[in-house]
């Protein structure tokens, strides 16, 4: 091939005349950019990792003097700013929020507020756009495809950060009550160590005394060697493992429970409080408070639901077995649009595929995957969007003409009245009945076979 054929993506070319070099330009065919979104819809869809630094080296006073100013930032009624407003508590923050958008779209005749407005605080004194900044606002905000917010998103939005400084201000003051709780149990075995050395000091055969004491601890580590053993296994638990803070939403399971893919059950629970010895919980579904010792959770599997991943969730549906190739292409279609054109919620369509197949019930089961925006933490923002694409599936499948219909079934008696079973009998469209016995004194009294014909 030439340099004047151009070769087009289905393998097919063009040869042009090579009269004139600018017609024959011209006249070649370049990729079209439907076949580009082909091929993006194709691929899955993939968000760049977010690399964290880790700095080893060490905490100076500067650092400290920082840190407690921004927990005085934090814990003050104004946390945005004063041109914000008022924010002490969640109520205020939502009013507060609505007030700031109202300004900011004061001259939009669209009631929506662009995304280029809030790319205003990404702008440099030089003029340029700070990237960084105008990604943090994409992943805090998401607009929608034509670059525009509402005013609920804007104030959901708003709420979510307070919710998050509101959580990180309670673990810091619950990590400084677990220190302060640790640092007693180091001081009291710093003050034994310290009485051992000044009996040594001022001549106290000390080893006589620790022969003595041992001898008495070791018959009293048998009444409370297990409650040690646990109680040694809660602290390392919180003060090693972590496996969850303040505010988190856990499940806490077996080590080989099978897992839930519809999410936590009864919601999980929230942790409320954490301590060297228990941790207080609270079940998202019936708000019931209860309180676990750390040592029994030791050997639990703890899944922690806010350190996970954005949520997967698991739709099945069920079509006629008469549906085409092409009705589950469209259908599948129309579920990618929907969420591409809900950035909020979702961000992919991972999966749709068939999982069985019922010849004799005449339908096929299919399974679609979807990503959502937010991990389970967030457990009923994740339902409620599951139910609003459940539903858009069903008018979806209506309109389609897709939509299952189980068949008629016979439904056999047995045993009736309490007699000795003679026969069956059969029901299919509720005026046709089968009696297969031969002695008309064996009949069963039925009320709702009286004036029917048995055959």
């Amino acid at each position: 091939i030439n340099d004047e054929q151009t070769i087009l993506p289905t393998g097919s070319f063009e040869i042009s005349d090579g009269t004139n070099s600018n017609a024959s330009q011209a006249q070649r065919i370049r990729p079209l950019s439907s076949t580009k979104q082909v091929i993006s819809d194709i691929l899955d869809e993939w968000e760049e990792p977010e690399l964290q630094e880790f700095h080893t080296e060490a905490v100076t006073t500067s650092d400290v003097l920082h840190f407690r100013r921004a927990l005085n930032f934090i814990d003050n009624d104004y946390p945005f700013s004063a041109s914000f407003g008022i924010a002490g508590t969640r109520e205020e923050c939502i009013e507060s929020s609505q007030a700031v958008y109202e300004r900011l779209t004061r001259g939009s005749s669209q009631g929506f507020l662009d995304f280029d407005v809030l790319c205003r605080i990404a702008e440099l004194p030089d003029g340029s756009i700070d990237s960084a900044k105008v990604r943090t606002l994409v992943k805090i905000f998401r607009p929608n495809r034509q670059g525009q917010i509402s005013k609920l998103d804007f104030v959901r939005s708003t709420d979510s950060i307070y919710k998050t400084l509101r959580l990180l201000f309670a673990n810091i003051k619950n990590s400084s009550q677990i220190d302060e709780a640790y640092e007693r149990v180091i001081n009291g075995v710093f003050y034994i160590v310290c009485a051992f050395v000044v009996l040594g000091v001022l001549g106290v055969d000390v080893s006589s005394l620790f022969l003595g004491l041992s001898g008495l601890l070791v018959s009293f580590a048998f009444m409370i060697g297990s409650a040690s053993s646990k109680y040694l296994e809660g602290i390392l638990l919180i003060l090693v493992r972590r496996p969850y803070d303040v505010g988190d939403r856990v499940c806490i399971m077996e080590q080989n429970a099978p897992v839930n893919n519809d999410g936590p059950p009864s919601g999980g629970w929230i942790i409320e409080k954490v301590d060297l010895v228990t941790t207080t919980v609270r079940l998202a579904s019936t708000r019931e408070y209860t309180t676990f010792a750390n040592g029994s959770l030791a050997d639990s599997r703890i899944v922690n639901l806010k350190r996970s991943d954005k949520a997967n969730v698991m739709i099945y549906l069920k079509f006629t077995i008469d549906a085409t190739r092409q009705q589950l292409k469209v259908f599948r279609r129309k579920i990618a649009e929907y969420i591409k054109d809900r950035p909020r919620e979702w961000i992919r369509l991972n999966d749709f595929r068939c999982i069985s197949v019922e010849t004799d019930l005449r339908y096929t089961q299919y399974v679609c995957t979807l990503q959502h925006r937010e991990p389970w933490q967030s457990y009923s923002a994740v339902q409620n969007s599951k139910g609003d694409v459940f539903m858009f599936a069903l008018d979806l499948m209506k309109e389609l003409k897709m939509k299952y219909t189980a068949p008629r079934m016979p439904v056999d008696i047995h045993g009736l009245g309490g007699r000795e079973r003679h026969s069956d009998i059969s029901t299919f469209d509720g005026q046709r009945y089968q009696l297969d016995t031969d002695d008309e004194k064996s009949k069963p009294s039925l009320p709702f076979l009286e004036g029917k014909k048995f055959r």
